[in-house]
């Protein structure tokens, strides 16, 4: 009787050894396909229970039985092979586009630093966003709010690629999809568009590509997801959005609308403050342009200044500054406030402030709110701050908010030695006490 069962005992041993030899052959040459690097080994090896686990030595992710990674290895392969055909689509298509351009232009190699540079949007990224919404399912009335701030904070190549992925969600049938756990009923919900895994002639990228015109897009993408506007995953063909964008379109599209105003006219006046907003000195965001005067006089490239996207709703009323700066027309080189002492200090230390209209508007409304000789050590201190810490004075629209700033949260302005005797203020300080 003991015979008898000793038999299949070994025979069962044999058996596994030999599974054991065959999962080794077969993952010798294989790439882990979550990390996708080759580190992989069998241990846990058990002859009680005839179990074992494939391990990365890299990202230590397991496997608990040969069938189960090779199923997983062959999803990897495919994704790949999906990902090279994409990546190789996107380059004839940069190519086509480069080609009507004259060879001799400089950027007639740009698919090469755009192909270089920017990687494929995969699942993880995509599953970045989903999280982080998830965990904030049980307030979506704040999270539109903080989506709401974030969309106006978008560039201009941002929001035109957000526009166009609205568009595809109206254009296209889109599913909604629910993300729950057990533990809680609470879920979340999220419109989803499935382009064809198959059909790679016109994925996802391609897609936006010719929609838009945007070459550099995935950075663009990248831009929108890191405000958890969007998800999107190459892998995967799939971009997703949460449906109250959907449900605030026409609120959101406002932000964009173009003002009538002649392009030429916009980028000189962007160009005069470094593209940057006259407000907050950001220069990275949607610019619109700000009237100084209540006639809204187009052709007055002195009366208009750029605010962001971020500012316009707080600073401007019907496309007016309404911080105490606006005016019916420019006043005369002569007034009051461009002889104070004040005036005098900036001139002096910032003399290309004299030739810009909108630096008086900004001195102006000091003027009205603070007196001068806290004026004169904020200004100093911007002066230094900007200069000594910073990347220097950019735009009159950074240097008086910053200036703002100072004169608004101290009371005592600290000033230091490098203030006194690079400004000279004793001089300044006794010609105002004069």
């Amino acid at each position: 009787m003991l015979i008898v069962l000793l038999r299949p005992k070994k025979k069962l041993d044999k058996d596994f050894s030999n599974h054991l030899k065959d999962a080794e052959d077969q993952i010798e040459d294989k790439y882990c396909p979550n990390c996708q690097v080759d580190s992989l080994s069998i241990n846990d090896i058990s002859y009680d229970n005839y179990t074992y686990k494939i391990i990365c030595n890299q990202c230590r992710h397991s496997w608990d039985y040969l069938d189960k990674f090779l199923d997983d290895h062959k999803q990897f392969q495919q994704r790949a092979a999906m990902m090279i055909k994409i990546k190789d689509k996107e380059k004839e298509y940069l190519e086509e586009k480069l080609a009507s351009k004259d060879d001799s232009d400089e950027d007639s190699n740009l698919d090469q630093l755009i192909i270089k540079k920017e990687q494929l949007i995969d699942k993880e990224e995509y599953l970045k966003v989903i999280n982080y919404l998830f965990k904030r399912r049980k307030d979506l009335g704040s999270v539109w709010t903080e989506l709401y701030k974030n969309i106006k904070k978008c560039n201009q190549v941002e929001a035109k690629l957000l526009q166009a992925i609205l568009d595809e969600f109206n254009e296209r049938e889109y599913k909604n999809s629910t993300w729950s756990i057990k533990s809680d009923e609470i879920s979340l919900e999220i419109a989803d568009i499935y382009y064809d895994k198959t059909d790679v002639d016109d994925p996802l990228i391609i897609h936006l590509y010719k929609k838009t015109g945007l070459l550099n897009i995935r950075k663009i993408l990248r831009g929108l997801m890191a405000k958890n506007l969007i998800a999107c995953s190459e892998e995967e063909n799939i971009l997703s959005i949460l449906p109250v964008l959907l449900d605030n379109q026409d609120q959101i599209l406002k932000n964009f609308e173009p003002q009538d105003i002649a392009n030429e006219i916009k980028f000189l006046v962007y160009s005069r403050n470094n593209f940057s907003c006259y407000n907050c000195g950001s220069d990275d965001k949607l610019l619109k342009i700000a009237y100084l005067t209540l006639d809204h006089d187009k052709n007055n490239l002195n009366s208009m200044v750029p605010v962001c996207n971020t500012c316009y709703s707080d600073v401007t009323e019907n496309q007016v500054l309404i911080d105490g700066t606006a005016v019916f027309a420019v006043q005369d080189d002569n007034n009051e406030d461009k002889t104070s002492i004040s005036w005098e200090f900036l001139k002096s230390y910032i003399p290309e402030f004299v030739v810009e209209e909108y630096a008086t508007y900004c001195h102006r409304d000091h003027l009205e709110n603070y007196d001068e000789e806290k004026m004169i050590k904020a200004y100093a201190r911007t002066i230094f701050n900007l200069t000594e810490k910073q990347d220097g004075i950019k735009n009159v629209g950074g240097f008086f908010s910053y200036s703002k700033t100072i004169l608004e949260e101290d009371n005592d302005i600290y000033i230091n030695k490098w203030m006194k005797e690079n400004c000279n203020l004793d001089y300044w300080l006794e010609r105002l006490a004069a």
